[in-house]
């Protein structure tokens, strides 16, 4: 099974850092490519380094962003696509979950999302009953009925908005995964803030489990790091 993982990446350089953590844990142990598509050129020498195909693109309008960059990764060879942002972290488990549904559905997700506000190190468990975009998937063959996916203009509200685009084009429903294994970094930068969505208290040592050692130790210190800065 070929995957490629398309992330975007503006800016937040210091939690750029962390999800290359992560994909280096998920590329120990799992066979996939990383194409980025960048807009900063902090995060353009980090995906020099880390990434399989790369991207340069502007940051505005994100649909139009996203939309380019599909025609170009459509070019190689793969059989998913699965999206990811540069402020998620999925874990060993989550992949391991999505490779099993590669087996049986062509367009799944996760809907529930661990989110960390990186100034206080405080988390909630969003459940959102339907699938988000963080660790989609989707295989080549609807990518290639249904790009564009994205209106071009769109800033807001894109995974549901390539999702009705799928539907439309395809009749095709995401298949819900129901665990706990994606997760998301707060920052001033984010479109949805950590403050802007409800969510059940969730433990932030219970992300140990999750990710690798290395991960955590970063979290943990970016956490009390921007507390200094706040304070």
């Amino acid at each position: 099974m070929k995957i490629i993982i398309l992330v975007a990446f503006w800016k937040r350089i210091e939690i750029s850092v962390l999800f290359w953590y992560g994909i280096q844990r998920l590329k120990e142990n799992f066979d996939i490519q990383i194409a980025s598509i960048v807009s900063d050129e902090e995060n353009k020498s980090l995906a020099k380094i880390h990434s399989d195909f790369i991207i340069e693109h502007e940051n505005k309008p994100m649909g139009r962003k996203l939309n380019n960059a599909m025609i170009e990764i459509l070019t190689n060879d793969f059989d998913f696509l699965m999206q990811i942002g540069s402020d998620n972290l999925i874990s060993d488990k989550g992949m391991e979950t999505n490779i099993k549904y590669m087996n049986e559905y062509k367009f799944f997700g996760h809907t529930n999302l661990i989110m960390v506000d990186s100034k206080t190190r405080e988390c909630k468990l969003k459940k959102y009953g339907n699938v988000f975009g963080a660790g989609r998937c989707i295989h080549k063959s609807i990518l290639e009925k249904c790009t564009p996916m994205w209106a071009d203009d769109r800033e807001r509200g894109l995974d549901v908005n390539s999702e009705i685009t799928i539907e439309q084009k395809k009749g095709k429903v995401a298949c819900p995964i129901n665990d706990e294994e994606i997760i998301d970094v707060k920052s001033d930068e984010n479109i949805w803030k950590f403050s802007d969505l409800q969510g059940e208290k969730y433990e932030f040592e219970n992300i140990k489990n999750k990710i690798s050692e290395k991960e955590f130790s970063y979290l943990k210190n970016l956490c009390e790091a921007e507390n200094l800065i706040v304070g």
